[in-house]
């Protein structure tokens, strides 16, 4: 018996705009992950505050409430990139 093995050569080359295009896009899993563990995390060490319970931005009171302040604005710097990345990825595509 023979067996006969065929391989086709899937590499493709990115230009480098397509690859700015998926960099941006990869920003969009980035915000909700970098967001959601850090709230998880802030929420299990901070006394008092329930995840179920209290909203998220309660985090960005009290001495260590720079540490949300800053997730705020790195969650919303990610998710404008990734907005980015869909307007260059769509904007690519024929319209109809």
């Amino acid at each position: 018996m023979t067996t006969t093995s065929v391989t086709r050569n899937t590499t493709q080359t990115c230009t480098p705009a397509q690859r700015v295009t998926k960099s941006l896009l990869g920003y969009g899993v980035l915000a909700g992950t970098v967001f959601e563990a850090s709230v998880v995390i802030q929420g299990l060490t901070r006394h008092g505050f329930r995840i179920a319970h209290d909203d998220a931005s309660l985090l960005a009171n009290g001495p260590l409430g720079w540490i949300q302040v800053a997730t705020f604005l790195l969650a919303g710097a990610t998710t404008i990139a990734a907005a980015l990345g869909m307007h260059r990825a769509m904007a690519s595509r024929p319209r109809g």
